[in-house]
């Protein structure tokens, strides 16, 4: 019998390779684009139904979503409580999906089941009928849920920093306002439940887990549709970020201050893409961060903050986000700044972007960590019509980067004169 010797330490090794179970594509019957990912021993499936319904699509805010969220109020034969019930009865589980591109529902079911659950879900996306009644009760509570959030100045900071960089009127920074639920109608919803759900040609269903035999067969009977040969696109509107660089929303009996700063800047389409996303990582992507280690740690102004790199399929933004007491608001600005042109003016060491290598590295695995991961991952290359050669080449670039490239791709990108910034609070 082997004995473990305490005495040591764990053995690191080396991350070369990534192991990735790839989606396939199966044909289906109807129009959909199938792929299934192969995976896990409870006899369990997770199925992503995606259209391209999402908010970029809407003709006013709030559509793209109200029309999602009353998929589940009832359709033609089942009102909202029955087909609750025998989803229930069937032990399945759904989330709605409701982004900017994409808006559907996905499924977690048994396979025992599979049958019934998709019976269901087939209703849901094929004949609503969204009920004036459940219309009514579901804009009352968005309403009164709307007015509590707008009270936190995370939200005002938050919706005025992506306005301030896309513009008011365009999909990315368009925010709904109290008003516009009293503009959303039954009528409004059905047409675009019709032009994106029912009639796009831009459908696909995402299977992962133990997959069923039977399940081909069965989407070919519970999703055939009069989906037309051409694909319905909204014309691509463009950016309008707002001529102020400095932006605040007063709230005066905040205790808090909401601090976002940040920039419109490139998304996975990009080839400086991934290495963009090590420099992000290194200011603010994760707790060891140079803006947590600052504002935390060192000056205790927050108890977290982080920053993004923003992928979205039409563009992309750099962005850092905080919550401070609001009498130390203004020096944690100058902080965040100060870190900015730290990473552009002085280099990295190498023992910090090796620790940064090693978090990234550990960070890519998890991301792969079973099938239902592994299908978030595939629909995140699989939106931007992106292979998983990209997974490959974000290994590459956290081995390779240099720190003379980061200094580059920060001089370039994230110069913090080029920054918005948005504050909400006192």
């Amino acid at each position: 019998m082997n004995i473990l010797d305490r005495t040591k330490g764990v053995e690191f090794q080396k991350i070369n390779k990534v192991n990735i179970i790839k989606a396939k594509q199966r044909p289906l019957k109807n129009s959909a684009s199938f792929f299934v990912i192969e995976g896990g021993e409870q006899d369990i499936v997770k199925l992503d139904f995606l259209y391209e319904a999402g908010s970029w699509y809407q003709n006013q805010p709030l559509v793209a979503s109200i029309t999602n969220a009353m998929l589940r109020e009832g359709s033609t034969r089942l009102s909202a409580r029955e087909l609750s019930e025998q989803l229930d009865f069937y032990g399945a589980y759904f989330q709605p999906i409701n982004e900017n591109n994409y808006a559907g529902i996905t499924l977690y079911t048994l396979n025992k089941y599979l049958e019934g659950s998709l019976s269901l879900i087939s209703e849901m996306l094929h004949t609503p009928s969204f009920p004036e009644a459940e219309l009514e009760i579901l804009l009352n509570k968005r309403k009164q849920g709307y007015t509590i959030e707008m009270t936190k100045v995370e939200n005002l900071a938050r919706k005025n920093f992506l306005s301030s960089l896309f513009g008011r009127e365009h999909p990315y920074g368009q925010f709904a306002e109290l008003s516009d639920y009293d503009k959303i109608t039954k009528k409004q919803l059905d047409s675009h439940f019709k032009q994106y759900y029912l009639k796009s040609n831009d459908f696909s269903i995402i299977a992962s887990g133990k997959i069923d035999d039977s399940l081909s067969e069965l989407l070919d009977t519970f999703f055939v549709s009069d989906r037309q040969a051409n694909k319905i696109k909204r014309s691509k509107p463009s950016l309008n970020p707002s001529k102020q660089k400095r932006i605040h929303i007063e709230k005066a009996d905040a205790l808090q201050t909401a601090i976002r700063i940040g920039k419109p800047t490139i998304n996975k389409l990009h080839a400086d893409f991934i290495e963009l996303d090590i420099v992000n990582t290194i200011i603010g992507g994760y707790f060891g961060s140079r803006l947590m280690t600052n504002l935390r740690e060192e000056k205790g102004y927050t108890y977290g903050i982080y920053s993004v790199l923003g992928s979205l399929r039409e563009s992309g933004y750099f962005g850092v986000m905080t919550e401070v007491a609001a009498e130390v608001a203004d020096a944690s600005l100058d902080e965040i700044r100060k870190e900015l042109k730290k990473i552009r003016t002085e280099k990295i060491s190498l023992v910090e972007l090796q620790t940064v290598r090693n978090f990234m590295l550990g960070e890519l695995l998890r991301m792969f960590d079973g099938s239902f991961a592994l299908s978030t991952q595939f629909k995140s290359i699989y939106e931007y019509g992106l292979d998983y050669s990209f997974y490959d080449k974000y290994l590459y670039h956290i081995q390779n980067i240099t720190p003379n490239r980061i200094l580059e791709l920060a001089n370039f990108y994230l110069h913090e004169d080029s920054m918005y910034t948005v504050t909400a609070g006192k």
